[in-house]
């Protein structure tokens, strides 16, 4: 792509066009109403759009706090990786040793009960670490997955090093330490999020096949031993997460409670198609039972004020003509690509202020190349640009000869009032 001497400034072509909704209508008229925000118990909190990733709020988000049994999020993070590559099912069998039985689990664990010796599935390991929050499962799935406890955390603090986690680090697999620690902004990259890379859909069935599940029976008949016997028999145990079925909307993820950190939970849920997630940490009280309760109105308030406070609306961009002009070549335009569709959340109140704007980079000479940057499409609410798109060539487009050359160099300059460098 050429380069020029500007002669006199000239700033940037701007297209203004007017915000389109897609299916969502984009009303005009939003009579000012405004929602504040909410006073929260909690030492930190952050709360997200799931599929814009635009942050809805924060209180001391970069709060280094341990995140107790919300590392087991992490644990089935790196189970769903091995799946993905194929190397695990949801149906193998994972050997249960004097290690992961739950007999040999720090004081005061939660549990699944899986006992030396019981067959027990990949799947149901899962739903122990989702549901009753087991730590002896949690030893069971890191020591299936790397061979050994060791192995797997350091697996653990590398897959977080890589999603770009810098102060989040892991001693152990199922969050009993208090050396264990993370932030609410750090720790909100773990859950499934668009912008984030992690969807959902990427995990299929995570939420509805274990997350949200009211209960779990554990162990039942295929899990006992030859003899037919275990230490209790079978175990019923409910959702530690009892915002499952509570509050509205709320389909997961886990909660985690150690003296150190008090009550966290990271959560997602979705009301009227918009799904938002959230990590909750540090809620305190004089025992863990109002440590919860306190959590629980946290999330709750913080929740409402989430779907009732701001709206994600689609918006189709559209130019004119499609292409820009290339100076300096015997093709004369390229054709531009740029997203057809971009969701934006944004407060209520806002969105009558919506307005896009392409910012093309002009004069654009030749060659250019498939892929070259020509600009940006912004997204714009009450004149700050909230989202930022590329604008890119579509085309390979070379010199003209020398006559288009001379030609287009005298347009260029009594059009933008600058000398091209050839």
């Amino acid at each position: 792509m050429k380069k020029y001497l500007p002669a006199v400034f000239f700033p940037l072509i701007i297209i203004i066009v007017s915000c389109s909704s897609g299916d969502t209508q984009v009303p005009v008229d939003t009579s000012g109403i405004t929602i504040a925000e909410p006073l929260l118990n909690c030492d930190s909190a952050v709360l997200a759009d799931y599929n814009t990733g635009t942050i809805l709020f924060e209180k001391n988000s970069d709060l280094l706090i341990p995140p107790a049994s919300m590392t087991k999020l992490v644990v089935n993070y790196i189970v769903f990786k091995e799946i993905e590559k194929g190397t695990v099912t949801l149906d193998d069998l994972v050997p249960v040793d004097r290690e992961s039985d739950f007999r040999n689990q720090p004081p005061r664990s939660s549990l699944m009960f899986i006992e030396e010796g019981q067959t027990v599935t990949l799947r149901e390991c899962l739903i122990g670490l989702a549901i009753p929050s087991g730590n002896d499962a949690a030893v069971a799935v890191a020591k299936y997955i790397s061979g050994d406890v060791d192995t797997f955390i350091k697996r653990m603090n590398f897959e977080m090093k890589n999603l770009g986690l810098e102060k989040t680090v892991f001693t152990d697999t199922s969050g009993y330490s208090e050396h264990n620690l993370t932030t609410a902004s750090e720790f909100l990259k773990v859950i499934p999020c668009k912008q984030c890379g992690k969807d959902l859909d990427l995990f299929p069935g995570s939420i509805a096949d274990f997350h949200s599940l009211a209960s779990f029976s554990y162990p039942v008949k295929a899990n006992y031993f030859e003899n037919g016997k275990s230490v209790y028999g079978t175990i019923v145990q409910y959702n530690h997460n009892e915002l499952v079925g509570r509050v509205e909307g709320v389909d997961g993820l886990k909660t985690g409670y150690i003296d150190e950190s008090g009550f966290n939970v990271s959560l997602t849920a979705e009301r009227d198609g918009m799904r938002l997630v959230s990590v909750i940490m540090g809620s305190r009280a004089d025992t863990p039972k109002e440590a919860r309760k306190r959590g629980g109105f946290d999330a709750a308030v913080l929740l409402s004020y989430g779907f009732n406070r701001f709206k994600t609306v689609e918006i189709n961009p559209e130019m004119d003509e499609k292409r820009i002009r290339v100076w300096n070549s015997r093709e004369k335009y390229a054709d531009l690509e740029f997203p057809e569709s971009v969701k934006v959340t944004v407060p209520a109140e806002e969105l009558g202020s919506l307005t896009y704007r392409f910012e093309l980079n002009e004069p654009l000479t030749a060659p250019v190349e498939r892929g070259d940057y020509a600009g940006r499409l912004n997204i714009y609410s009450s004149a700050e640009v909230i989202k930022s798109y590329p604008v890119i060539i579509a085309d390979n487009i070379g010199k003209g000869n020398l006559f288009n050359m001379m030609i287009d160099e005298g347009a260029v300059f009594f059009k933008y009032g600058i000398f091209v460098k050839n």
